[in-house]
Parts: structure tokens; sequence; C-alpha cells
């Protein structure tokens, strides 16, 4: 039987450090996240993407690993590892976890040895020179935070490659027992019980600027050896890749269906928030048209995640144009102004409207929806916290002491909460919402299960329906017989667009809407950013 369960998962991404602390130590730990296991149940989740819970110094959030085989000790241990599966298991959820295979921590006993001897069997683990290089291709990835991927090492002399900051050198995917490394990493946590990995940064895993060692194409041959060594331990796991890459690139990773199971979709992201800026459905049509192209494609969806807006994939005119409406400030913007440190409802300004329309949008576009733990309530951003750090807030349970995530001495926490201002723990949490059926958790939870029944979005195929009016994003799924029309309204005012003809046989039924509706004929009508997911019932073929 094909494995598709990812294309009905709702999967919700937790860091376990900013998520519950059980034991008061101002870390989050596998015990807290067990303990709120009923709220992601009822959530609707049946997918859980965990970041990084493997030792590490912290200087990128975990994803700097001193040892990918074990647990971070303030986190918990191997045994709630596996009560943590074993929970999962019974409830019908599924885990992910990350793979970071771009890099370690330069604290991992490899790159100590590697750094230390020039004849040390892990030397080639790492990518290294002997002179910096004068006229790097390499684009620095944290612009305005490193100024050169290259650092330079006084026990041996030499430089060693580094995509992200310089304490996470890279692995040098070439050397055959970098890869014999990973699968080892893979059948560890597989034979452990997860369904699956989210390999980070595979954009960088595949850029062999600076390495002059191996080829584009057999490091995008690595990525069918993982593909296959993953199924031959587990027929139903699944691969889901970080690759924030131009259109032309993005089938490099679907391969012909053998390498990875589904992408986080970078341009429905950023092309989304085009859309609201512009108030112009046709702007997310064009996101959707870029990598239409692509084959044997399924992708992950979202609104945030865990790091900054990502808005590289616009034209500059479109940068532009998120900036000025969703960054104005300078504080709001990272990385050299191709980020932005800010979560979705200040961007709205909390705007009940616009806000849900986001989630409506991206959970009705073809692929399966990530919700970032936090977002589900409309959780804020700090400004005065560098970097990254803005956006990463303890989880707010609660209007009580730390938000309910710790009660541990406010300098014990790993992260501080959110305690001041519009967005803190006084007025945004799980508590205050949870029996608000106006709320946006409640409003989450009715979207997730609509979603939930709308298999034609996850399973379909698609295409994009003009209705002669560009405020208006209107997508047709089929499955079989059964379809499915999307139509999100971008516009402050109420439009409408023409079905003409096509659907005049068909019998239209709001299955999800922002308000009653008459039922359309020839026509179809949408309130300033509304939406309606319509079964098509007595159809005729319209793909």
């Amino acid at each position: 039987m094909k494995n598709t369960w990812y294309k009905d998962s709702i999967v919700y991404g937790v860091d376990i450090k900013l998520f519950q602390d059980s034991n008061d130590n101002g870390y989050g730990d596998i015990r807290g996240l067990m303990s709120r296991m009923d709220y992601i149940i009822d959530l609707g989740i049946n997918t859980l993407w965990l970041q990084p819970f493997y030792p590490s110094p912290l200087r990128d959030f975990g994803y700097d690993i001193s040892d990918f085989l074990g647990i971070d000790p303030r986190l918990g241990n191997m045994d709630d590892f596996l009560n943590l599966i074993k929970l999962c298991d019974e409830n019908r959820i599924r885990v992910i976890i990350d793979l970071v295979i771009n890099h370690t921590s330069v604290d991992h006993p490899w790159f100590i040895q590697a750094k230390s001897d020039k004849d040390s069997p892990y030397r080639n683990y790492y990518i290294w020179r002997d002179e910096e290089p004068e006229n790097e291709e390499k684009k620095v990835m944290f612009e305005g935070v490193e100024d050169s991927v290259w650092e330079y090492v006084a026990e041996t002399s030499s430089f060693y490659l580094h995509s992200y900051y310089k304490e996470q050198a890279d692995l040098n995917i070439a050397s055959l027992q970098v890869r014999e490394e990973v699968f080892k990493v893979i059948k560890f946590w597989l034979n452990l019980g997860v369904s699956g990995f989210r390999i980070d940064a595979a954009h960088a895993l595949t850029d062999t600027v600076s390495n002059d060692q191996t080829t584009k194409n057999n490091l995008n041959e690595f990525l069918d050896e993982i593909r296959k060594y993953t199924e031959n331990i587990n027929p139903d796991a699944i691969l889901l890749a970080e690759a924030d890459v131009d259109p032309k690139d993005i089938q490099d990773y679907f391969g012909k269906g053998d390498r990875m199971h589904m992408l986080f979709n970078f341009f429905s992201n950023q092309y989304n928030f085009l859309a609201m800026a512009r108030n112009s459905g046709e702007a997310l049509v064009k996101g959707l048209e870029l990598t239409k192209h692509v084959q044997c494609k399924h992708y992950l969806n979202f609104v945030r995640h865990h790091d900054e807006l990502n808005i590289n994939q616009l034209d500059s005119d479109e940068q532009k144009d998120v900036l000025e409406k969703f960054a104005p400030d300078e504080k709001m913007r990272i990385y050299g102004h191709g980020g932005i440190k800010r979560q979705l409802v200040p961007m709205m300004e909390n705007d009940i409207k616009k806000i849900k329309l986001m989630y409506v949008s991206i959970f009705g576009l073809p692929g399966s929806p990530l919700i970032h733990f936090g977002e589900e309530i409309g959780m804020g951003e700090d400004l005065n916290r560098k970097l990254r750090s803005a956006v990463r807030i303890p989880m707010q349970w609660s209007d009580q002491m730390h938000g309910g995530f710790s009660k541990a001495p406010i300098d014990k926490l790993n992260h501080k909460p959110l305690s001041n201002g519009d967005y803190s723990y006084s007025y945004v949490n799980v508590e205050k919402q949870v029996d608000d059926p106006a709320s946006l958790l409640s409003f989450m939870k009715s979207l997730i299960k609509k979603r939930k029944s709308c298999t034609e979005i996850g399973h379909g195929t698609w295409d994009t329906l003009s209705l002669e009016n560009d405020k208006l994003l209107a997508i047709v799924y089929q499955v079989e017989e059964s379809k499915l029309l999307v139509i999100c309204n971008f516009s402050s005012k109420k439009e409408k667009g023409k079905l003409g003809s096509i659907m005049e046989n068909d019998d239209l039924v709001d299955l999800l809407s922002d308000s009653e509706y008459k039922k359309p004929s020839k026509s179809i009508e949408v309130n300033g950013y509304g939406y309606r997911w319509i079964k098509v019932v007595n159809q005729e073929k319209i793909i």
C-alpha cells in the first residue's frame, strides 16, 4: 500500500524548550510536552514536528548539535522520549524530528578532533582551506551577523566552512564516512519509533560552492540514498525538507518521487503575505503558478514557523510592498532586510478578519498545513530581543507566573516569557481562549476539523480558476468524482466573481465561510477578507 498518510497531516511544530517546563529548571522538557498532550489532541493535531532536542550549546536554538544520538539532559532522557512516542502512538499522532545534517556544533567531538589534527580520521568530515578564499561565492546566510563563511582555527592554521553561524561547522556530505554517520542517525531514531524527519537546511546541503570535492548531481543522489535507506527501515516514514530555492531547482528535491515526500512551501508563504499587502488574490496565484510545473510534489504550507518571515523569493518591488506594509520599522527587519521578525497577529494589527483569511487561505492551498505552537492563540513578538529571539517566545498557557510555562525564577528561564504589552501572557493565553467560542483558538480548532474532512485538498488534482476579478483567489480540487472550490477575497471590500456557465449544472454547497451566503449561480459573492469553501455536487468536469 502506498504511503500517503502525510497528505492528511495537520502538523504542529514544537520547540520542546519553549513549550512546558515540568521540573522548574527553566527549560521546557519532554515530560512537559506529554503533560499537554490533551491540549494537542483537542486542537486536532495528528502530526508533531519536534525541533532539536539533542545535546547542544544552544548557540542557534539547538540547531548546533553536539550529539546526534542523545537527548539534551535539560529536556529529559531517552526513557522520556520513548514514553512520548508511546503516548503519541496511543493517540494516533505521528512524530517527525529534525535531521540536521548540514553542520554540527563546533563542540561536537568530531569537530574537536578535526580542528586539532590534520591527520585526524574526522578531518574529512568537514570542509577546510589552508588559506581563506579571496573571492568567495557562497552567500553569508546571516547577513549582518557573520561577515564570512570561513573561520580560522589556530590549532591547524586553517579555515573551516560554516554556512550559518561560525559555531556551526559545515559537514562534508561528499565524504562516504559522513554519509554513513547520517545513516546511523536515521536508523537510530527510526528504530525508536519516529515517523520521519525534517531535513534542516536542505538547500545548503546541496550547495556545492566552496566544496571542490563533489558535484551537485552526486549531492542530489545522496537524497536518493537517504530515501531508500529510510524506507528500507520503515516504508511508512516520510522525509520533509527545508529547501528555500528558486522554482527551477525544486524538482531536484522531489526527484522522480524518489527523494523528498514533502517540502516547505516558501512560495505560498511569501506570496500569501504579498497578496495581503497588495489586496490581491492574483499575487498568491502567481506564487502557486511558479511551482506548478514540479512533478511528484506535496507541500507543507505555513503562515509562520520558528524562524523569521523570509521574503527572499519575492522580487525587489514585491519585497518593498511587504516590508512597507508589515515591517515599516527597521527594528522589525533582520538579515539584510530579507527577513521580518514578527508574528502574524501583530502584523495584521489584530484584525480578526485578516487573521482568519490568512489561515483559511493556507489551509486551502494544495498540500498539508503547519501550525507553529502559539499561532493558534495569536502570540506576538518582542522586538527588543535580538534576531530570531524576537519570535521565539515560551508558550502562553495562562495569566499566571511566566504564562504557566515554568515556575523557575526569571533568571533561570532559557527564554523569557512575553510579560509586557498587548500580546503578553496576561492578555493572550490558552486559558482565556479555550472556552470562548469567539476566540482565535476556537476558530483554529474548527478550521482544523474542516480541513480534515476536505480530503480533496491533500489528495486531489487542482487548478486555479479565473473569476475575472484579481482580488479573488479561486482553486478547484478534484478527487475522482468529488470536487471542492476554495475562494478567498484579499480585498477589504465585498467582491464578485464570474462563474459563468462553468458550474451552472452543479449544486454548490458552502462547507466553510466567513458568513452565510446565497447559493451562487453564474456569479459568486465574497465579503471583504472573506472566504468560502464550497462542495461541488452533481459535477461537470471543470479541470
